[in-house]
Parts: structure tokens; C-alpha cells; sequence
């Protein structure tokens, strides 16, 4: 499968700079080029954490798929409740932010679903991820990732996909 070039132009302060090649390249070209030409940029970058959906995408796409309706199928074993909803609502946050879904939220039914475990349990894993910040209530019975949880869960699905052999993952201590 080939990847898709991507050519952008910048202009910043009279300095032009073109950047062709795929979409992680461009990216980091891009942002090394408006730090050198603009040092406050560089600077706030440090200070500022931006999500890297790319980094998601490659991370996440180990654990997990998106399927064309929107839905999130858990591919791989995840060692406990807590990291497969929090990969499930990464997944989804992902999804809207590229148009799959038409939202970030998803009911205890979906979250259950797509662990594969029980209502309750899924319930019960989401009380404890929201006392500690790392989802968010949005109506009754949804919820979607929070920013706390983002930066949480793509950490820890950077360490499973990493971890993964076969389709056996360890962890530390089983929590995200």
C-alpha cells in the first residue's frame, strides 16, 4: 500500500519553504521550519501539549480498527477494563476528529460492546476512569475521552503496541 504525498508551502516573514513527502514528514518539517523562523513558536510548543494524531493513529491501529460506520472493534487483548475503554474512547475521539463519527461519545452499550465485557462492568470501570479524570460525562449513560485521559491513554497504547507479541500483552501494573 502506498502512502499519499503530501506537498505544502510556507511563507512566514518573507522566508518560503516547500515540503514534499508523507503526511508525518510534512508535518515535522513544517513545525521544524515555523520554529526556526518564528523562536517564540518553539518556545510555547514545549508548554503547549497538542495531540499527535499521527502518533495515535500508528499507536492505536495495533490495538484497535475503526470500522466505515463509525463503530470500534478492539482487535488485540487488552490486559484490563480500564485500558480497553480508554482505547475505545481514544478510538472514538480519533474517529470524529476525522470524520468517522459524527461525535467523541459513546453509551455503556457501545463501550461494553467493544471490550467485550458486561454492562456492568463497563459501568463500573467508567465511574472509577471518571473520579480520576480520565473521561467525561456527557449525557446520560455517554461519555467521551477527556484531555487528561487523551494524553493517559495514548501513552498507554503506545506501551502495549510496543509490547505486543502475538497477541499477548504484559503491563506493569494492569492501569493505564
Amino acid at each position: 500500500m502506498t502512502q499519499s504525498q503530501i506537498k505544502v508551502q510556507v511563507e512566514l516573514n518573507g522566508l518560503k519553504h516547500v515540503v514534499e513527502g508523507d503526511s508525518d514528514q510534512v508535518i515535522r518539517e513544517v513545525i521544524g521550519f515555523i520554529s526556526r523562523v518564528c523562536p517564540p513558536f518553539d518556545i510555547t510548543s514545549r508548554l503547549i501539549w497538542s495531540p499527535d494524531y499521527a502518533r495515535m493513529l500508528e499507536d492505536v491501529s495495533k490495538l484497535a480498527r475503526i470500522a466505515p460506520s463509525g463503530e470500534i472493534i478492539v482487535t488485540e487483548i487488552v490486559p484490563s477494563s480500564d485500558q480497553a475503554i480508554g482505547l475505545v474512547l481514544l478510538c472514538a475521539h480519533i474517529a470524529h476528529k476525522f470524520g468517522k463519527r459524527t461525535n467523541d461519545e459513546l453509551s455503556v452499550e457501545e463501550i461494553s460492546t467493544a471490550i467485550g465485557k458486561a454492562v456492568k462492568t463497563a459501568r463500573n470501570t467508567l465511574v472509577e476512569m471518571l473520579k480520576a479524570g480520565l473521561v467525561e460525562r456527557t449525557g446520560r449513560g455517554t461519555y467521551r475521552i477527556s484531555i487528561n485521559g487523551l494524553i493517559q491513554v495514548q501513552e498507554a497504547a503506545k506501551e502495549l503496541s510496543e509490547n505486543q507479541t502475538s497477541s499477548d500483552f504484559t503491563s506493569n501494573d494492569g492501569k493505564i
